[in-house]
């Protein structure tokens, strides 16, 4: 893989991206793994391993990076966007958080596995006066082991509350759950690979993320994704 931004990454409600192989974000080594919207550092714990083709492997076991809390990680409505890779053979605890600000019983937002293994269904989950679970899909079926995927989920406050998950540049899933904005209280801060408040991890390949305050339509993903998806070979 390569550097690969391209012109037409979606800016707009963009605050907060990390990306491997950027030297801005992460030098190559190290501990801080740089949010390069707002600079903002985040500790890398635990060893995951960094490949120079601009991506972390962890482990499942003690791997994880974590950003203390920020008001900009306070958003009303959310997209989370992911480049990551499932290892068919990896570690992934129950109800891990592969991207995801934590707040313990009331997290505001998280994309999250649920149950354990490989194959465990993962979506998005959300927070306002109680959990909103957003459709689920499920690697190895919705999406294959062992390749590059781009994965993104959208929560908006409207008539209906609604919820939906992308693969690459295509709607794999959506529902309304109900409920209002998503709540601001939380002060515990953000986690890649890892629930940092349960200590719950995550075993893949993790590339790029990126958060937005609003929700993305289906046309800004496409272009998300077209936008880098030969540096992933997708």
């Amino acid at each position: 893989m390569g550097s690969f931004v391209g012109p037409d990454l979606i800016t707009d409600g963009l605050v907060f991206y990390v990306d491997a192989y950027d030297k801005n974000s992460y030098i190559g080594s190290g501990t801080t793994l740089t949010d390069l919207v707002n600079a903002r550092p985040g500790t890398i714990a635990g060893s995951p391993t960094f490949n120079s083709d601009g991506y972390f492997d962890f482990d499942g076991s003690n791997d994880e990076i974590e950003y203390a809390d920020h008001s900009t990680f306070e958003v009303t409505a959310v997209t989370l966007s992911v480049w990551i890779y499932y290892d068919s053979g990896g570690t992934y605890d129950t109800h891990a958080t592969i991207f995801g600000r934590e707040g313990g019983a009331s997290s505001p937002y998280k994309l999250r596995i649920y149950n354990s293994g490989a194959t465990a269904q993962i979506g998005l989950q959300v927070y306002d006066t109680t959990y909103r679970q957003g459709p689920k899909i499920t690697p190895n079926t919705t999406f294959d082991h062992n390749k590059w995927v781009y994965i993104s989920c959208t929560y908006e406050y409207d008539s209906s509350a609604s919820q939906k998950i992308y693969v690459n540049d295509s709607l794999a899933g959506s529902n309304t759950t109900g409920g209002g904005n998503i709540d601001t209280s939380s002060s515990y801060g953000f986690g890649i690979g890892a629930d940092i408040y349960y200590d719950r991890q995550w075993g893949g390949h993790f590339a790029i993320g990126k958060i937005y305050n609003r929700a993305l339509s289906l046309s800004e993903i496409k272009k998300n994704f077209d936008t880098q998806r030969d540096r992933f070979g997708v």
